[in-house]
C-alpha cells in the first residue's frame, strides 16, 4: 500500500502527529512519499521493514524515509504504544541541505534499513515531552509558529540522537556495492528482469552476491527480487483498476498461480482481498492523523 503526502498534509501544516495505544489498530505493510519518526514505549514490538523482521525494544526511536516499506507485528500476546510524527519531504530536504554531505549523512537517508536507536528511559521521557507539546498544539489548533518551532526542535533532537549511532560499527554496515545494487534492483526495469539483471548490474560473482544478500537481507536472491515485485504488485492493486493477471505480469511474474501463492504468503491476503481491503479514498492508517487535526 502506498500513502501519499497529498492525502495527508494540508498546505498550512508542516507535520501530522498521531498516538497509538495499541498496534492492533494500525494497518499492514505500506510505504509513503514523506518522512516519519516514531517512538515505541510500553512494550516490545516486531518491525517488518524492507524485507526484514526486526525486534524493537521499548524506547526505540526510528527514522522512516520515503519508500521504506514497513508494518508492525505483536510479539506473542504483547503490545506496545507508538508516538508518531510525519512530515513532508520538503522539510527534510531543507535540513539535508543544511547538514551538507558526508558518509554519515548519506547513511541517514540512504541506508537499506531505517536508522534507529534505543534510548534510555530519561531520553524517552524527554522526547515524549516533545511529542506531548505537539499534541497540545494540535488540540489547541496552534499549527503556526509555536507548533512548528516545537516540531523542528524535536526533529533536530531526533537526528542528533541517530547520527552518532550511525557512525559506529562501520565494518558491519552493508557494503557500498550492495547498497547500490539494492537501489538499482528496486527499479521496475530491473526487478522484472530478475536474476539476469541483478548479475549484469554487479561486478561481483553470483556466489558472492548470494552470500551477501543472505547476510544482509536474510533471504535468497530470488526471494529478494520477489520482494520488490510483490511490493510493486501491491501498489498496482490499490492504485489502478488493472486485472490481477495484468498486475502479475507487470510485476514480473509469468505464472499467475505463483504470484497468488507468494502474494498471500507475504501479505496474508489474496490479491483480490488485499485490493478490497486497501483500495479506498482515505487510507485507514491515516484516520489516527485526522483525529488530531
Amino acid at each position: 500500500m502506498r500513502v501519499y503526502a497529498k492525502n495527508v498534509f494540508q498546505d498550512e501544516h508542516e507535520f501530522h502527529y498521531a498516538a497509538y495505544r495499541s498496534i492492533k489498530d494500525m494497518t499492514g505493510l505500506h510505504d509513503h512519499d514523506f518522512y516519519e519518526v516514531f517512538l515505541t514505549f510500553g512494550g516490545d514490538v516486531y518491525h517488518l521493514v524492507n524485507n526484514q523482521k526486526i525486534m524493537l525494544p521499548s524506547n526505540t526511536l526510528v527514522f522512516i524515509r520515503p519508500n521504506d516499506y514497513h508494518a508492525y507485528e505483536r510479539i506473542g500476546q504483547g503490545d506496545c504504544q507508538i508516538m508518531n510524527v510525519a512530515f513532508p519531504s520538503q522539510i527534510m530536504g531543507a535540513l539535508q541541505s543544511y547538514l551538507g554531505e558526508s558518509r554519515v549523512i548519506d547513511q541517514l537517508f540512504n541506508a537499506p534499513l531505517p536508522p534507529s536507536v534505543t534510548l534510555t528511559l530519561s531520553e524517552t521521557n524527554r522526547l515524549l515531552d516533545r511529542f506531548q507539546q505537539l499534541t497540545w498544539s494540535s488540540f489547541m489548533n496552534e499549527r503556526s509558529l509555536d507548533a512548528n518551532i516545537v516540531f523542528k526542535m524535536m526533529i533536530t533532537e531526533v537526528l542528533l540522537k541517530l547520527i552518532p549511532h550511525l557512525d559506529t560499527n562501520r565494518e558491519e554496515n552493508m557494503p557500498a556495492w550492495l547498497e547500490k545494487l539494492n537501489t538499482q534492483m528496486s527499479k521496475k526495469e530491473h526487478f522484472t528482469s530478475g536474476l539476469s539483471a541483478m548479475y549484469q548490474l554487479s561486478d561481483m560473482s553470483p556466489e558472492h552476491i548470494s552470500r551477501s544478500i543472505k547476510k544482509h537481507f536474510g533471504c535468497t536472491p530470488t526471494d529478494w527480487i520477489n520482494h520488490f515485485r510483490l511490493r510493486h504488485g501491491a501498489n498496482l492493486l490499490v492504485s489502478t483498476d488493472m486485472e490481477i493477471i495484468e498486475v502479475a505480469m507487470e510485476s514480473g511474474f509469468e505464472n499467475l498461480s505463483h504470484f497468488y501463492h507468494l502474494f498471500k504468503k507475504k501479505f496474508y491476503l489474496s490479491p483480490a482481498r488485499y485490493r478490497k481491503a486497501n483500495k479506498r479514498d482515505v487510507i485507514p492508517s491515516l484516520q489516527a492523523f485526522q483525529r488530531h487535526q
